[in-house]
């Protein structure tokens, strides 16, 4: 699953990275600052996204588990695009999107890595995957 804040992140210096306590070194602890509250979840965008393959979480059980959040759907299944072609599905629901990658297993990226680069691409922008060819 991918969650971030609705809105593109901001660049900020290297200060704030280190006043947030990120070092940037990888392999090393980091203790949270605070904990999430409810107003940080608000604010909170979240993808999940499911190959269509996947023989160990199906998408129909991804399906079954979302509805029974019941969450208000904001955009029925609809197609999405990739090199003029359908690359998945999406189903936009308030404040999380499920995504699922045609012709993918269990790990997308491993079997779609177009498709899985621009699912992050089109998330990490604030953007919704194209719903026409192109």
């Amino acid at each position: 699953m991918l969650h971030s804040p609705c809105f593109p992140p901001s660049r900020g210096s290297s200060t704030e990275a280190s006043e947030s306590g990120f070092s940037g070194e990888f392999g090393t602890r980091q203790t949270p600052s605070h904990a999430i509250s409810s107003t940080d979840i608000v604010n909170l965008c979240a993808w999940t996204n499911s190959g269509d393959f996947d023989g160990r979480v199906p998408v129909i059980s991804t399906r079954y588990a979302l509805n029974k959040l019941r969450l208000n759907t904001i955009e029925e299944w609809t197609p999405w695009y990739s090199d003029k072609q359908v690359g998945g599905w999406r189903v936009i629901y308030d404040g999380l999107t499920f995504v699922t990658v045609r012709a993918a297993g269990h790990e997308v990226p491993t079997f779609k890595p177009k498709e899985a680069q621009q699912l992050v691409a089109h998330f990490l922008s604030n953007q919704q995957l194209p719903v026409e060819p192109f």
